[in-house]
């Protein structure tokens, strides 16, 4: 496939710029070497939410951070979903590309393979070949790179089943300079030209190792995003839960004291023993026993 608007390097669908590019790195035949081209208080019934200190602040700050995380898996999970939708499109594009070339044998060519790459962040190898229209070269510069998807999961050049699909071209193993059959969009050099290897046929979307790589990671940012959330929730659920329970506690603690005729009286009682064991004159307490007060002398009321 050639850079451009559809396309871009690194054997993937997105190119170089993509989130979901990334390098090649050469096969052992094809030496040594690497490349990129290939995204306040809150009021309730006897419940007081501070937002420093105290036993409401570990919760509120784990919560805020369970929360961000969450809604940043969400945010992922919504570009991977557009990235997934966009390889669907690209895929039906270029097998359309196949079977125009079908029809039309003249956009069938035989192209020269050029290297055979890896790519590590998609983890499966790729090819790029050139080729003429015409008099005219592509795939022998740079910015005009035309190359398989990420679709062999072994290396091509020592494999004769990279693909797994039983190899209906008899093309592998394959090296550089050898014969690789493409199809084009067009037979027009002077056209935008897009290129696919004539195999890729043969390769359903779910051995495009790009696109496993997406949906592998959607369930990963759905997963780690539901979870998050459910986490941010819990903490503030738990501390609101266990603050009601202890002032339901403490109330009813009250109710029943308040209730209580004896703990009542005793209370009664012990104010007043207070009051008679004070000298009415200077307030200090009086000792039992003593008929005076030490401070000032007065005689203990009777």
């Amino acid at each position: 496939m050639p850079s451009g608007s559809r396309s871009g390097g690194g054997g993937s669908h997105f190119g170089s710029s993509s989130r979901s590019s990334g390098g090649g790195s050469r096969s052992s035949w094809g030496g040594g070497g690497s490349s990129w081209g290939g995204r306040h208080h809150h009021h309730g019934t006897h419940v007081h939410i501070h937002g420093r200190g105290g036993f409401w602040s570990p919760f509120i700050a784990f919560a805020i951070f369970f929360f961000v995380l969450a809604a940043a898996m969400f945010s992922m999970y919504g570009s991977m979903k557009e990235d997934k939708e966009f390889v669907q499109s690209d895929y039906a594009y270029y097998q359309k590309i196949i079977t125009d070339a079908k029809s039309d044998t003249n956009k069938q060519i035989t192209a020269q393979v050029k290297d055979v790459l890896y790519n590590e962040n998609i983890g499966a190898w790729y090819i790029t070949y050139q080729f003429e229209i015409d008099g005219k070269g592509f795939g022998y510069y740079s910015g005009d790179e035309h190359y398989t998807f990420c679709i062999y999961k072994e290396d091509p050049s020592v494999h004769d089943d990279p693909i797994g699909n039983g190899d209906p071209y008899d093309l592998y193993p394959i090296q550089n300079g050898e014969d690789f059959p493409i199809a084009v969009n067009t037979t027009n050099k002077n056209s935008t030209v897009r290129s696919v290897n004539m195999d890729y046929e043969h390769t359903t979307l779910e051995n495009d190792f790009e696109y496993k790589k997406i949906c592998n990671n959607l369930k990963s940012d759905i997963g780690v995003g539901i979870g998050a959330l459910a986490i941010s929730v819990s903490l503030i659920i738990i501390p609101i839960v266990i603050t009601v329970k202890k002032n339901k506690k403490q109330k009813a603690e009250e109710v029943a004291n308040s209730g209580n005729p004896t703990a009542a009286a005793g209370t009664i009682t012990n104010i007043e023993k207070t009051q008679e064991n004070k000298c009415e004159y200077c307030g200090c307490i009086i000792k039992a026993g003593d008929t005076t007060c030490k401070r000032c002398g007065a005689a203990r009321k009777r």
